[in-house]
């Protein structure tokens, strides 16, 4: 998942820290496009609701990236 949000140092509702990435920082709107590995939860009207992924399942992503040809 990736998402915008407030350069505070941290995530402010505490998600979005399995494999979190920094990629892009917007030094005027004080933002961070971070990306992070999470569970999909399901979908209810056009809206994602998603948990940060376990460890194992983590693991299991990072690992499938690295050996992913191209």
């Amino acid at each position: 998942m990736w998402r915008w949000e407030r350069e505070s140092g941290g995530p402010e509702d505490g998600s979005l820290l399995a494999g979190r990435i920094v990629h892009a920082r917007d030094i005027h709107g004080r933002r961070v496009l971070t990306s992070g590995i999470v569970t999909m939860l399901g979908m209810d009207d056009g809206r994602y609701h998603v948990r940060d992924a376990e460890p194992h399942g983590a693991a299991r992503v990072v690992c499938s990236e690295e050996t992913w040809p191209g």
